[in-house]
């Protein structure tokens, strides 16, 4: 992991909630996409951002990262006196690592086990995921269906088919001796940090290739389909396998996880597999009963107001609401009774008869 302050790249505070967090990278994101942002150091900054975010929202790797924090590591490293096993309180020096990344299983090993490894060969890392968010009508979200969306992502490069030299060669590193990493000992202990010199590739590039700067990627724009399940949920996540950012040296991309939301509809709305919406009906007819003709996601439907029905009162379309894999739900439609505000003499005089009927 490189030495960054993730909480400070995104402008959060370390104790910052995930909605704090997601808000903060939507934010920077959209304000940095290099599709909207032609600046030098856009694309760098929105890497960074993404990076952050995947650490940030992830609890794991959060608890994780808070750890690194802090038990050390430039810039948040320093002299500091730990009491753990293998330290014997002893103050313990985590700065000054020459800015290179250090192995977090490494770090903690040999902190907390006392114990020293040899070095090992840095693995291609997996490219980082992307987040995004659709938004879809009720009814797509009800039927589903294909919703086209356009992603901008680092894919492999297809000039030099993602090795990065233009001629297809390479040269294993001088020092690291191609291992990717190299070893730094502090008096009893020993941990892994990135290669400075090739950056934990374990090889040289010299001859570069010009149309991804030898990074083996590039940002893509593309349209893709995206397959929505019939009665997906508000803020339901979509996860599409490699579709993601491109991993280093031939490591498989990253996922794209798309966070799904719902329109409102203006007539109906919804409680997991139930539908619900209302429908008014004069007094007399809520008196007499009635039938009419009342709107579904299936179509309109003939309901029976039943004699005597009271204001609020609700009643069941049996199947009529969201289908999913479990099942179909109903549709709940509330009876509200309208209320007359302004009547002649006549009606007024055939409600009194009414009420003083027996």
């Amino acid at each position: 992991m490189s030495e960054k302050d993730y909480y400070q790249i995104l402008g959060v505070d370390s104790k910052a909630s995930q909605v704090e967090i997601k808000k903060a990278f939507h934010r920077l994101a959209k304000q940095y996409h290099p599709d909207k942002n032609k600046s030098a150091d856009a694309e760098k900054k929105f890497k960074n951002f993404n990076e952050a975010y995947q650490v940030l929202s992830n609890k794991e790797k959060r608890q994780k990262y808070d750890q690194y924090r802090k038990y050390g590591g430039s810039p948040f490293g320093g002299w500091q006196t730990q009491g753990g096993q293998g330290t014997g309180g002893r103050q313990v020096d985590f700065g000054g690592f020459g800015g290179g990344d250090v192995d977090f299983e490494d770090l903690f090993s040999s902190f907390f086990g006392g114990t020293t490894r040899r070095s090992r060969k840095k693995q291609p890392q997996k490219g980082s995921n992307i987040n995004a968010q659709i938004e879809i009508d009720f009814e797509t979200a009800i039927s589903g269906g294909k919703i086209p969306f356009k992603i901008s992502r680092q894919a492999e490069c297809s000039v030099c088919n993602g090795t990065g030299s233009s001629d297809g060669k390479r040269k294993s590193c001088p020092q690291c001796k191609g291992a990717g990493v190299i070893q730094d000992i502090h008096g009893a202990f020993a941990m892994n940090k990135t290669c400075p010199a090739c950056g934990g590739r374990g090889h040289i590039i010299e001859k570069p290739c010009k149309s991804c700067a030898g990074r083996g990627s590039t940002y893509k724009s593309q349209t893709i389909e995206v397959a929505i399940p019939k009665g997906i949920s508000d803020k339901q996540v979509i996860r599409l396998a490699n579709l993601g950012n491109a991993g280093e040296q031939g490591a498989s991309p990253g996922d794209l996880h798309i966070e799904v939301i719902i329109r409102k509809h203006n007539v109906f709305r919804r409680d997991g597999r139930d539908i619900y919406s209302d429908v008014a009906i004069d007094m007399v007819d809520a008196i007499l009963g009635i039938k009419i003709n009342v709107q579904t996601i299936d179509g309109n439907v003939e309901l029976t107001i039943p004699a005597g029905t009271q204001p609020g009162s609700k009643m069941r379309l049996k199947g009529r609401g969201v289908e999913t894999r479990i099942g179909k739900g109903n549709h709940i439609i509330t009876v509200n009774v309208k209320i007359p505000t302004n009547i002649n003499q006549k009606q007024r005089e055939l409600l009194m008869q009414f009420k003083s009927a027996k």
